[in-house]
């Protein structure tokens, strides 16, 4: 289920920075362009009722507030699962279960990470973006360089025992 939520996350980010998104979004009843005045910021449908700029949801910001939104999901998770040793432990439940409301809880995250002013936000996240993904690769590499040398430490001890050309 986390990869799950993962991937959907990849593929509306992946939309979020669709070229001319942004242009269709202005067809949109409630959404605004951003040339519009604020006279004129009523939807024709349903008086009384802002539009909203949805200028404002797509691009490479909105990007950063929905990874913004799952670090802080996961790094809650995280913080949560603190000390939780067995699946027998109560906490451990909200691990592995719950995950209706998890999804819930995230999706609340996006939708208030987006009510974030931009200020200094995107470049801000940018560079924790820039730090975490290359901690992560670095990470990456020495997992896999040490699966590798577990591996070939294995076929090598295989090898003298049973002296199979096959290992």
């Amino acid at each position: 289920m986390y990869a799950i939520m993962l991937l959907l996350t990849v593929v509306v980010c992946c939309i979020m920075l669709t070229p001319g998104l942004q242009n269709s979004l202005t067809s949109v009843p409630f959404c605004k362009d951003d040339n519009e005045t604020a006279a004129s910021s009523m939807t024709d449908l349903v008086p009384g009722v802002p539009k909203l700029a949805c200028g404002e949801v797509v691009g490479y910001l909105a990007v950063y507030r929905m990874c913004f939104a799952l670090t802080i999901f996961f790094c809650a998770m995280s913080a949560m699962m603190i000390g939780v040793k067995t699946s027998k432990d109560p906490r451990a439940g909200i691990q592995n279960g719950f995950w209706g409301f998890k999804y819930l809880v995230y999706i609340g995250i996006c939708v208030g990470a987006f009510f974030i002013p931009k200020g200094s936000f995107g470049i801000t996240w940018m560079y924790f973006g820039m730090i975490g993904g290359f901690i992560f690769i670095v990470i990456q590499l020495i997992l896999i360089i040490d699966f590798a040398h577990n591996w070939a430490e294995s076929w090598v001890t295989n090898y003298e025992e049973t002296e199979s050309r096959g290992w």
